[in-house]
């Protein structure tokens, strides 16, 4: 009886975390909600601010593409900045998503606009991009915060 009773409770508590998977709290609603209302986001030691348009997604059923534009706190555009890295996670879960197909390159001659290609997200909620980026000899990182929808 008391293993059924064990195996009943694990099935529940996996059944529950599978159905609110990609949900969010109301403390993560309010944080999309100033994302979306272009705020943009700054890195870890203020090297530079992030602004990001979607040019397809963001979407878990398809490949996604992405324009970073990196700026300095008065919103220039800043020369020379190169992406180094660009990893999908999802916090609320603890994992990331493949990075294998993910390709990044500048769009403009300074080096201020990145085109992030071949994203993928494998499930809908909340997401991070986790940018890693370099001006000159000082490397910094972003997380962007991304709401998967389909």
């Amino acid at each position: 009886m008391l293993k059924n009773t064990a195996f009943i409770l694990s099935a529940s508590l996996a059944f529950t975390s599978l159905i609110s998977c990609g949900q969010n709290s109301s403390s993560q609603k309010k944080e999309m909600r100033s994302h979306l209302t272009g705020a943009g986001f700054q890195s870890s030691n203020a090297l530079f601010n992030v602004q990001e348009t979607w040019l397809q997604g963001p979407s878990s059923i398809s490949e996604n593409t992405l324009l970073l534009k990196f700026q300095d706190a008065q919103g220039n555009p800043i020369q020379g900045v190169k992406v180094l890295k660009v990893s999908p996670w999802m916090k609320i879960h603890g994992h990331g998503a493949p990075e294998g197909g993910i390709r990044f390159a500048a769009t403009d001659t300074l080096g201020s606009e990145w085109k992030v290609e071949g994203l993928e997200f494998t499930m809908t909620g909340p997401w991070e991009l986790r940018v890693e980026a370099s001006v000159g000899e000082v490397t910094d990182f972003v997380e962007v915060k991304v709401d998967v929808k389909d």
